[in-house]
C-alpha cells in the first residue's frame, strides 16, 4: 500500500481519515471512542481547528475540518494520535503502534461537493452494516445534530449551515434528515473512494487550481468520478502511484 498523501492547504475544508495499525479494531470498546471525542475536543480548542463533520468507527475515523494553517491540522492529529494511542495501551499495558503511519487528507470543494462529503462520511456505519439508520451511531455528526449527544456540540454548525446554504440550524437539520433517508430509501451506499483517496474532490476548476497551489514536483491524475450516494459526480485530483486503504 502506498503512503497516505498529507497535501493540505491553508484555509481550505479537508476531509481526514486515519486508520487503526493494521486495521485492526482498536476503537472497538465504547471508552476508547469516547476517549477520542475528548481529545477532539480538547485539540480543537488549544489549535483552533473547526470540525465540520466526523465518524468515529471501531478501526478508523473521518473528521472533515477548516483550518486557517495546515500547522494546525497537523497538531490536532498530532495530539490524537499520542494521546488516544497511548491511553490504550496504557490500558493494556502493551507497546505497540495504535495507528497507521500516515494519515490522509482531502481537500473539498464548497457547496453540494462538501454536502456530498459529509453525507458520505454519515453514512459509514450504514454502509458497514453497524446500524441501519446513522442516528443510531452516537460517535458521529449526524446524531449530534439531531441533538442525540449528551455533551456539547463538536461541530460548528452555524459554520455547517452557512457553507450548505441554510438560513438556520432547523433549516439544515430538516434538508439533512431528508438527504440521509433518501439515500437509505434508495440503497444509495456504495463506497466511493474518491473522498478517501483523491487529494481534492470538487470542480474541475477547483481541483486544477489545487495541483498549482501544492508545493513540489508532483505528478498528477485529473478525472471526473460517479457520486452513486447522490446520482451526482465530481472532478478529483491524485497523486500518480499514490494510495491509502
Amino acid at each position: 500500500m502506498g503512503r497516505a498523501n498529507r497535501c493540505l492547504l491553508p484555509g481550505q475544508v479537508s476531509h481526514l481519515t486515519h486508520r487503526c495499525h493494521n486495521r485492526a479494531h482498536l476503537l472497538r470498546f465504547i471508552r476508547d471512542r469516547d476517549a477520542y471525542l475528548f481529545w477532539l475536543r480538547e485539540g480543537l480548542q488549544r489549535f483552533g481547528v473547526t470540525l465540520l463533520g466526523y465518524c468515529v468507527t471501531c478501526n478508523h475515523v473521518h473528521l472533515i475540518v477548516y483550518a486557517a494553517t495546515t500547522a494546525a491540522v497537523s497538531e490536532l492529529m498530532g495530539l490524537l494520535e499520542g494521546q488516544v494511542g497511548a491511553q490504550y495501551n496504557r490500558r493494556k499495558g502493551i507497546d505497540g503502534a495504535f495507528w497507521s503511519d500516515r494519515f490522509h487528507a482531502t481537500m473539498i470543494d464548497s457547496g453540494e461537493y462538501f454536502w456530498n462529503c459529509l453525507t458520505y462520511v454519515d453514512l459509514n456505519m450504514v454502509r458497514a452494516g453497524v446500524v441501519a439508520d446513522p442516528r443510531e451511531w452516537r460517535w458521529g455528526s449526524y446524531a449530534e445534530l439531531l441533538g442525540q449527544g449528551e455533551a456539547k456540540a463538536l461541530v460548528d454548525w452555524p459554520r455547517v449551515a452557512e457553507l450548505i446554504g441554510c438560513a438556520s440550524i432547523a433549516e439544515l437539520r430538516q434538508h439533512w434528515q431528508g438527504q440521509i433517508n433518501s439515500c437509505l430509501e434508495h440503497h444509495r451506499l456504495k463506497r466511493e473512494a474518491c473522498w478517501t483517496e483523491a487529494v481534492a474532490v470538487g470542480r474541475r476548476g477547483y481541483v486544477e487550481w489545487v495541483t498549482t497551489q501544492v508545493e513540489g514536483r508532483r505528478r498528477w491524475e485529473i478525472k471526473e468520478s460517479a457520486l452513486p450516494s447522490t446520482n451526482s459526480a465530481a472532478w478529483t485530483v491524485r497523486e500518480s502511484g499514490i494510495a491509502y486503504g
